[in-house]
């Protein structure tokens, strides 16, 4: 291995290298022309090995790595360009990349950063124009300034084992391991923060390990004394469907929902591919406005046939709901063939308005001995939308199909129209009879083995 050093030569260019072992460097110089091409060779090589390599911020080794790539023979004296010019000229670009800024010039590329909303370049531009006499950042520190803040914040760029010294990397491990076990919970740019690590290195580590992030799921509030009666009325729909195959499949679900304007936008699920190149495109999606309106919908589904929708007042009571009973309920049950109409039960939950005592009374004239609810014979128990086919499928279905495009609902006529068109594609969907007692009965097999308790999420 040789050593190279630098000597001031004053009757030669500003440095010259000589190796150590050589008493005349002439000697062992090339011919000119070969010389010069020798030059171009290591000039390319010099870029194309150096761009692969990462030096993070060791200078010394930079240089070190541009003087020994020289040829064995050559004598740079010969030229009026220097090995030192060349590294100034290959490596000045690169390493005022990765040089770091002031507390003042950081703050002032945040500041920029923020004022082009992300757009790194258009940041570049204008903290160019503003500060004409300072180094002109790269785009790229724009962009790794600002998430250096957002996932460890600091300005200050990662070191990699800078700080406490580590026997092996495997106690990084153990540490970022640790910390999920204490707390499932946490966030993989918290553990980052606290360590003074990567988020990659989080997030690579919990990868390694087979560790995935699984997301909650909204359930209703199961109240004390709610688990036993769950469990009974469970263990009764089984029996009955035991005793009579068809017994779920005469049991009319009916249910009420609203549907708003805006509907529920999962924006951690909407996305919008674009080239980094053209910057981030801003794009926006209407959420809500001050113009609010929405449509209360009852609806009802047995066996493989949906009833309805129809349209409620704004705010249901005990006299709006009796009077959907008494006026409009048969009209909607015109389709149902009249033997399906003389043997069902009628379903619905214990709300409030459900409970009115004319409501009752009404149910138990048409429906005697054959009506599931609150205060009947055949108690519904309380909060558990989770059994019943209206909350697990046909609420869900629907709304997805309203709110399945991204054209605004513009008025209350194109929301309703939109809820009638869903309904009609579900119904055309419902082509197997046994969706909804299968449904059912799973339902009511898991709630049962989980002692009342919440189960969908074995399902």
């Amino acid at each position: 291995m040789k050593i190279w050093s630098m000597e001031k030569n004053p009757s030669n260019p500003p440095f010259v290298l000589r190796t150590k072992d050589s008493v005349d460097a002439h000697e062992s110089s090339l011919p000119l022309p070969l010389a010069q091409s020798a030059l171009t060779v290591y000039c390319v090589r010099m870029c194309l090995l150096f761009l692969s390599f990462d030096f993070s911020n060791d200078l010394a080794f930079s240089w070190t790595f541009v003087f020994d790539s020289l040829p064995d023979n050559l004598d740079c004296a010969l030229f009026s360009v220097t090995p030192y010019d060349l590294a100034v000229w290959f490596i000045g670009p690169i390493m005022a990349g990765r040089t770091s800024f002031s507390n003042e010039e950081y703050a002032d590329i945040l500041f920029y950063y923020g004022a082009a909303r992300g757009n790194a370049e258009q940041a570049r531009r204008e903290y160019g124009e503003v500060f004409p006499n300072r180094r002109l950042p790269d785009a790229r520190v724009f962009s790794r300034t600002f998430r250096r803040v957002r996932e460890r914040g600091t300005v200050v760029r990662y070191q990699g084992d800078a700080g406490r010294p580590r026997l092996d990397v495997r106690d990084d491990e153990e540490e970022i391991l640790n910390y999920f076990q204490r707390d499932p919970t946490l966030s993989t740019r918290m553990i980052a923060r606290r360590m003074g690590r990567s988020q990659w290195k989080v997030w690579y580590t919990l990868h390694e390990n087979d560790l995935h992030p699984y997301h909650y799921t909204p359930v209703q509030a199961i109240e004390e004394g709610d688990p036993l009666r769950r469990v009974q009325f469970c263990r009764f729909l089984i029996n009955a469907d035991v005793e009579d195959r068809n017994y779920l499949r005469k049991i009319l679900w009916t249910d009420e929902s609203k549907f708003d304007k805006d509907g529920i936008t999962n924006y951690h699920n909407a996305h919008y591919w674009s080239e980094r190149a053209m910057g981030n495109p801003h794009l926006k999606r209407q959420k809500g406005s001050q113009r609010r309106f929405n449509l209360n919908v009852w609806m009802g589904i047995i066996n493989n046939r949906l009833i309805g929708p129809h349209f409620l007042p704004q705010n249901l009571d005990g006299v709006e709901y009796e009077n959907l009973l008494r006026n409009v309920f048969f009209e909607l049950m015109e389709d149902v063939p009249l033997e399906t109409r003389r043997n069902m039960i009628f379903m619905h939950d214990g709300c409030p308005a459900h409970f009115r005592l004319a409501v009752r009374s009404w149910l138990d004239q048409n429906f005697p001995d054959r009506w599931i609810g609150r205060g009947g014979p055949i108690p519904w128990p309380a909060r558990s939308p989770d059994l019943t086919p209206m909350d697990f499928f046909v609420w869900g279905r629907m709304k997805t199909l309203v709110y399945a495009t991204d054209v605004p609902v513009p008025n209350v006529e194109d929301l309703r129209n939109r809820i009638i068109h869903a309904a009609q594609e579900i119904q055309r969907e419902l082509t197997d009879s046994r969706v909804v007692k299968t449904g059912v009965v799973r339902r009511a097999r898991a709630c049962i083995r989980n002692n009342g308790g919440h189960f969908e999420n074995e399902l």
